[in-house]
């Protein structure tokens, strides 16, 4: 089993753990990842739960000694060691991208180098225990994967070959909608509802004085008082609030979110929707 993997993605923590295991009469990769939904306290952290798992096991072939990595938006590669009783040990990895049915890793698989030579001898104990799956911090996007893999029979003469890749979905975020926003108001404050969005899986509320944003020049970064949710999965949100005084009332705007992708607040057709919610994003009281 190789190392956890942690990443936060500001919505959403998640966790990446994959071991070898048998399938049918070869070996698979098993891989799960598991979610921490809200912010730890000083006392107190969400417990994970399982987002999704799945077994790598696309022929009889073996496959063991996997590592995995996130990139920017949440695409996933994994990287491991592929035999049988015709294949030398050699270096493959696949992925998924965070639009693939869960469970799955549905960008197929490739070969970084197919081995020509096996290990042999007796008590021999070690394979690739330094192998590892990484995300390159320049631009978040190319993953780097190095394994060790035999060019000749031998007991000891490995050799190790380094490899990067990268999905073209990362770098551009996935279409996120804008969601229609309704806003009713009930004797006990207002009750928020959208549409979905494509593509999300999270959402984020924001508000605002009314007020504020009409003696600002309609600038809703300056005018917003608040971030009433963020990483929320339903499409729904009841807010306490009193019935505003004349001249006051509150504004409300929804996005969805993806990863580190952010889609449009809700009224994304108004002319400087981009400039307003990139004001919206950066100021102090912004969603985290």
């Amino acid at each position: 089993m190789n190392r956890l993997v942690y990443r936060n993605f500001g919505d959403h923590e998640a966790l990446l753990i994959s071991h070898a295991v048998t399938a049918g009469t070869g070996g698979g990769v098993r891989f799960y990842e598991l979610r921490l939904n809200g912010a730890c306290t000083a006392t107190n952290c969400a417990t994970p739960t399982i987002f999704q798992q799945g077994t790598f096991a696309p022929d009889a072939s073996f496959r063991w000694m996997s590592s995995m990595a996130f990139d920017q938006v949440g695409n996933i590669a994994m990287g491991y060691t592929t035999s049988s009783s015709t294949i030398n040990p050699s270096i493959r990895y696949t992925g998924r991208l965070t639009t693939d049915a869960l469970g799955t890793m549905g960008q197929g698989e490739a070969t970084l180098i197919a081995g020509t030579g096996s290990q042999t001898g007796n008590n021999l104990s070690r394979w690739g225990d330094y192998s590892s799956m990484n995300i390159d911090p320049s631009d978040d996007c190319t993953f780097w994967y190095t394994q060790e893999y035999y060019s000749a029979d031998s007991p000891y003469s490995w050799q190790t070959r380094i490899g990067a890749f990268k999905f073209d979905a990362c770098g551009t975020c996935p279409l996120v909608g804008a969601p229609v926003l309704t806003v009713d108001r009930w004797p006990s404050g207002i009750s928020l509802s959208w549409t979905a969005s494509a593509n999300a899986d999270r959402y984020e509320v924001v508000e605002g004085g009314l007020a504020a944003l009409i003696s600002s020049g309609g600038n809703y970064a300056a005018s917003m008082s608040g971030c009433l949710g963020g990483g929320l999965t339903a499409t729904s949100l009841e807010v306490d609030e009193p019935d505003p005084s004349p001249g006051g009332g509150s504004w409300y705007l929804v996005r969805g979110t993806r990863g580190s992708c952010r889609g449009t607040f809700g009224d994304g057709g108004v002319s400087g929707a981009a400039a307003r919610d990139a004001g919206i994003g950066s100021a102090s009281s912004a969603c985290p």
